[in-house]
């Protein structure tokens, strides 16, 4: 996957990609579910305020697997600028517990170590200036009904200050 930022391309591998993918899948599954239960909740008065539990749980998660991530690039990077033997190890930024087959974007893929390290940051930074945003303006909604715009602000930028 080439990306282009600030008309410089830069390599990123396949990892926050398909980050992005299982969170898009997980979100409009829980979308679909809240919109049934939102349904159910219009006949009986006590569902709404299990209905907000739910969009608080929700909008924590979101936020916490994005922490997740970014504490996961982070150790990678840790990993590789160290030179330690875990460098090595890792594999599409899962350790050699999960074998699969290289691609040209995969971190292992690239023999210089100090183009391993590149590659991470340029991870960290998609996820940073682009994906994060992307994301969350994309699900806000989901849980933003009882929030105020304030707190949705400083959420967004809780997420882009995780990759910093």
């Amino acid at each position: 996957s080439i990306l282009e930022r600030n008309r410089s391309p830069y390599c990123i591998s396949y990892l926050p990609l398909a980050f992005r993918s299982i969170i898009v899948s997980g979100m409009e599954q829980i979308n679909l579910m809240i919109l049934s239960l939102k349904g159910e909740a219009s006949r009986s008065e006590d569902m709404f305020s299990h209905i907000e539990e739910i969009l608080i749980s929700v909008r924590l998660a979101f936020l916490n697997c994005f922490l997740d991530f970014a504490a996961h690039l982070e150790q990678i990077g840790a990993d590789l600028s160290q030179g330690t033997s875990k460098r090595e190890s890792w594999q599409n930024g899962y350790s050699n517990d999960h074998q699969e087959e290289t691609s040209i974007n995969a971190p292992e893929s690239v023999v210089d170590p100090h183009r391993k390290l590149l590659m991470i940051l340029s991870n960290i930074g998609y996820c940073k200036d682009e994906l994060a945003s992307e994301l969350y303006n994309k699900y806000k909604y989901t849980w933003l009904q009882s929030r105020g715009n304030d707190e949705d602000s400083s959420d967004l930028q809780d997420l882009t200050m995780s990759f910093s």
